[in-house]
């Protein structure tokens, strides 16, 4: 039997594996004919059913046998279905089961490197677009690896097929739906301040299906189908996928129908009422959809008409928004979701508002002396680290600093900037290197000067407190748009009866980062120590 350091080791090289050159569409920079994607539902349930057995069998055997039993399994699956699916499916059990989380999944870059390399020509080359094409602008964002690596770890978290049990079920993850959308909509607020910060417009949503799609892109990876200016999409008809723009604009529509009308017809014509995680399964086709034969799959879906758009009847490889790990570089992924995350705004503006009169006796001001500029808070107070005296030493202690130099007789004073208070944060463009084909390849990145939060709370009552505090940024001329927030944090504190508290926060502990955050930024790989932090 093996020990369990020999199964990691030989997890992570069946996931590093690169397919034989000899294998028909499956050779590295060859023309995939039957390439595996997660947005194809026959591909996901291929993988559920896989990721099934593979919990079956860990079970069955228990510990290092099992963990062993897997992977055999894995070796026999890849030599008669697609590689790539039967290492998703693995990276799904990895992910989930108690078994496999001993087991590592390497990151994005170690496992694919080619898949984070960043285009070496502006993607207007050669695809009918001039040198002033602007979104080449954000080709350093949208090509960054983790956010790649995210975005393809989120979906295997949150798998639209549900997460199996080994006894042929699966079930989603609470609130699932919801988060789909909440989770694209915070990529989609990110993205255009960063599109407002280089003067670019807000993105525009792809809603009408038979409209050209300006913006071109050409990721140089190999196995990738560049994308030209000005296609329109069409209807595609290859062995796996038989769909048609027509039905794509019949489930567009049965949504918004769905949302105007507050409720969703079953297949057996019952009637449920829509809520937001109804939306979501509804919106991506997850097992949270009460009728796909309805409202079909209008997310993944939309998906693959926009990577097949180059060749919709043909065998050419599809294009990056076929991979959750590669969609985010072309500029279409945020039009796409701006039209589904248009869906999802239209509910939200049909709800009532929220009542907040419930709400904990817990209070932050607007201001001091009746002066509250607007977005501002005298209790919200922002330090660089490298500003504080003291904080580099591992025996710094946050909150009595914050207790000294902001509380006490210091509660109504104002530290929105001096000292080591700074009104404004500061980022800057770096560089790292990533081995692709035993060379180094610099990819730009944007970094950060590292900050804290410095939170004045006051509970007002006479009795223990436990609030969430939630911390978001936005830029001015957008405060009034909601959708344009994006969370930097959530955490829980605990306030004492009538204390005012001065809360220190680093923001390397951010509840939206991966853990551990480094300077640079490193591929996090999950280790096989246990448990995947989902």
């Amino acid at each position: 039997m093996a020990d369990i350091k020999e199964l990691q080791q030989r997890a992570t090289n069946f996931l590093k594996s690169r397919p034989h050159a000899h294998t028909p569409g499956l050779g590295f920079g060859a023309t995939p004919v039957r390439p595996f994607s997660p947005f194809l539902e026959d591909d996901l349930e291929a993988a559920r059913v896989l990721a099934d057995r593979f919990v079956a069998i860990a079970a069955q055997a228990g510990g290092e046998d099992g963990l062993q039993a897997v992977l055999e399994q894995a070796d026999r699956e890849s030599q008669t279905n697609s590689p790539d699916m039967v290492k998703y499916a693995l990276m799904l059990f990895i992910t989930h089961d108690h078994e496999g989380s001993r087991l590592p999944i390497p990151s994005l870059e170690e496992r694919e490197p080619e898949k984070v390399v960043p285009t070496s020509t502006p993607p207007s080359h050669g695809l009918g677009l001039g040198p002033t094409d602007r979104e080449v602008q954000l080709n350093w964002y949208r090509e960054d690896a983790l956010a790649n690596a995210h975005h393809e770890h989120w979906h295997l978290v949150y798998p639209s097929r549900g997460i199996p049990d080994g006894h042929g079920h699966a079930h989603l993850k609470d609130r699932q739906g919801e988060l789909f959308f909440y989770m694209h909509q915070q990529m989609l607020a990110r993205y255009d301040t960063e599109r407002l910060a280089v003067g670019l417009s807000l993105t525009k949503p792809l809603e009408d299906y038979t409209q050209p799609i300006p913006e071109a892109y050409s990721s140089g990876i190999p196995g990738f189908s560049p994308r030209p200016a000005n296609l329109r999409l069409r209807d595609v008809h290859r062995p796996r996928l038989d769909y048609t723009v027509h039905q794509h604009e019949l489930v567009r529509d049965h949504l918004l129908q769905a949302v105007e009308a507050g409720s969703v017809s079953r297949d057996d014509g019952s009637v449920l009422p829509l809520d937001v995680d109804v939306l979501g399964g509804l919106e991506e086709a997850s097992l949270g959809s009460p009728s796909q034969a309805r409202y079909g799959s209008h997310h993944n879906l939309g998906h693959m008409l926009i990577s097949y758009i180059t060749d919709p009847t043909g065998t050419t490889p599809a294009g990056v928004m076929s991979l959750t790990a590669t969609a985010i570089r072309d500029p279409v992924f945020y039009r796409w979701h701006r039209h589904v995350d248009n869906v999802y705004a239209r509910f939200q503006d049909k709800m009532p508002p929220h009542d907040f009169s419930d709400a904990p006796p817990v209070h932050m001001r607007k201001g001091l002396q009746g002066n509250a500029p607007e977005g501002q808070s005298p209790d919200i107070i922002l330090c660089f680290k490298d500003a504080v005296p003291g904080s580099g030493s591992p025996n710094f202690n946050g909150s009595q600093y914050g207790e000294a130099q902001f509380g006490g007789a210091h509660w109504n004073d104002n530290f929105a900037t001096g000292g080591a208070a700074t009104g404004e944060l500061q980022t800057m463009m770096a560089r790292r290197a990533v081995v692709v084909n035993g060379r180094n390849v610099a990819i730009p990145y944007l970094d950060h000067r590292e900050f804290f939060y410095f939170l004045r709370l006051e509970n007002t009552a006479a009795s223990q407190q436990d609030v969430t505090v939630r911390i978001f940024l936005a830029t001015a001329t957008m405060m009034e748009n909601r959708r344009m927030w994006i969370e930097l944090d959530k955490f829980h504190q605990t306030l004492q009866p009538k204390q005012r508290a001065v809360v220190f926060r680093p923001a390397s502990l951010s509840s939206v980062i991966r853990k551990p955050a480094t300077r640079p930024p490193v591929p996090i790989s999950k280790t096989g120590t246990g448990p995947a932090e989902l």
